[in-house]
């Protein structure tokens, strides 16, 4: 496993520096590693934007309820 492997499943990399680390190192790595670091990332975006989706959709059923009798 690598160190932007590493770092990124205990949190201490953002996904934008697991981006960044990831294009400075990709030509010195394996190409099927790239595609899981890739992998990793995209997951965790995708983790992201739903639980934004959520918040949102918490938040306009707060403001629904909050007009309500």
């Amino acid at each position: 496993m690598c160190l932007i492997c590493v770092q990124f499943k205990q949190d201490k990399l953002t996904i934008k520096e697991a981006r960044q680390n990831l294009g400075e190192l990709y030509l010195n790595m394996d190409k099927e590693h790239v595609h899981e670091v890739l992998k990793l990332i995209w997951q965790k975006e995708d983790e992201e934007l739903l639980a934004l989706s959520n918040k949102e959709d918490e938040e306009l059923l707060a403001l629904c309820d909050y007009g309500s009798d």
